[in-house]
């Protein structure tokens, strides 16, 4: 018998080496000019999105219409691209196919000012990930603005990013992201959730409020998972009310500084690896365990500034305190993370990025020696009860260990650089 929990994680720790070969794009319809309303009018119009959020408008086709005497107007962006990727593990000799995809990508806009808009963001996906075809259809974003006066009010499906730096945000944990996709573009990776999330603006002051309802856990990669170990359905959390998410945010919003302050409250989308049951039958163990969410309080701070007119400043800080740590071993410890980066543009054409992260983690315990089930041979039935217990400690355990590397955990200090 293997030991199977050695390849838990095969497919999430960093074996070997993956090239992003190529992206080609194809645009529709035709260039317009529009006038969006209200503090969300980067998510419907122009070429910056909201908080880097779900995609950059390209190209669109307008045609005005009238209702009661007002304006509403509607737009069709759209876009085709194709991905493929290919790598090789350090173990195996050969290269292979990581990921090749084909997607067609819709966005409908609609507009009735001065009172709102509408947002619809469709996704056609075909193509080979992890050894299988992967047709998919799938909604990204469906919301509605409402400008009530000085409050914007967003409602529906939405991607909500929160953050200021490259690639990791310790701040951003409202909603999911879908791991187990090779892109080249991390924005391709976020995934949306049904919410509610209000935001008005005086002068410098900017204020949001976020509720998100109901639960939607973060896609992880693939895990290889053999032998008397079985990965059952997530242990999600149910559609009470009391299960749902909320965060708010403070920004000041100023000429040459801006920052905030944030705070969330609530199951984070990640989940957690769990134990479930052990079983012995005829002297084998069966092991079941299952993906669990965990309730978290996240505090953070980011910024950004520019130095000396030509030197960008960015960065954040999170400290995140996970509720009944050390109860099960699905939930991590808490821990302390941050980034900070430096980025300078050269004539428009160079954009430099240089970035520093940082993790520290609270009450940090070494993760426990590898638990080897080849070496417990056959068992005998029944199972005598103090064998039992001492057996599922090591699983848990084991389990623990492995949530480590899911958590990132696995040191009491980590630190990482990037360019």
């Amino acid at each position: 018998m293997r030991a199977p929990f050695t390849q838990l994680f095969r497919g999430i720790e960093p074996k070997g080496t993956t090239v992003f070969l190529g992206s080609l794009v194809a645009l529709l319809g035709q260039p317009a000019d529009l006038c969006a309303q209200g503090l969300f009018e980067q998510a419907l119009g122009g070429s910056a999105p909201i908080d880097g959020g779900s995609q950059t408008v390209q190209q669109s086709i307008q045609a005005p219409l009238t209702f009661d005497s007002a304006p509403l107007s509607y737009e069709l962006n759209g876009s085709i691209r194709a991905d493929l990727f290919v790598g090789k593990q350090s173990d195996y000799p050969q290269g292979e196919l990581k990921s090749g995809e084909g997607e067609l990508s819709l966005q409908f806009r609609a507009r009735k000012r001065p009172w709102g808009d509408a947002y619809a963001d469709v996704r056609l996906r075909g193509g080979y990930q992890a050894g299988q075809w992967h047709p998919a259809a799938s909604v990204r974003e469906a919301y509605v603005n409402l400008y009530l006066g000085p409050l914007d009010v967003r409602l529906g499906q939405q991607i909500v990013v929160w953050g200021r730096a490259d690639g990791i945000n310790p701040t951003n944990n409202i909603t999911p992201q879908d791991l187990s996709r090779f892109s080249a573009d991390e924005d391709e990776r976020r995934l949306g959730n049904v919410g509610l999330r209000l935001r008005s603006q005086w002068h410098i002051l900017q204020l949001e409020a976020i509720w998100m309802p109901i639960y939607r856990a973060s896609r992880l990669p693939q895990m290889a998972i053999g032998g008397p170990i079985a990965l059952g359905a997530p242990d999600l959390p149910d559609e009470k009310l009391q299960h749902g998410l909320a965060a708010g945010r403070i920004s000041l919003l100023g000429a040459k500084f801006d920052c905030s302050f944030s705070y969330v409250f609530g199951h984070a989308p990640q989940p957690g690896l769990a134990f479930e049951t052990l079983h012995i039958t005829d002297g084998q163990p069966s092991i079941a365990l299952t993906l669990r969410p965990y309730q978290q309080h996240v505090l953070g701070f980011d910024f950004q500034t520019t130095l000396a007119n030509w030197l960008g400043l960015r960065g954040e800080v999170a400290w995140r305190q996970p509720l009944d740590h050390g109860q099960a071993e699905h939930i991590p410890a808490p821990d302390v993370q941050w980034v900070v980066g430096l980025d300078r543009e050269f004539a428009g054409h160079l954009h430099l990025i240089a970035q520093y992260h940082g993790r520290a983690v609270i009450d940090w315990q070494a993760p426990a020696a590898p638990l080897s089930l080849s070496e417990l041979g056959a068992l005998p039935q029944p199972l005598p009860q103090a064998m039992a217990a001492s057996m599922e400690a090591q699983i848990r355990a084991e389990v623990a260990r492995n949530a480590q590397i899911l958590h990132s955990q696995t040191a009491r200090w980590q630190h990482a650089a990037m360019l």
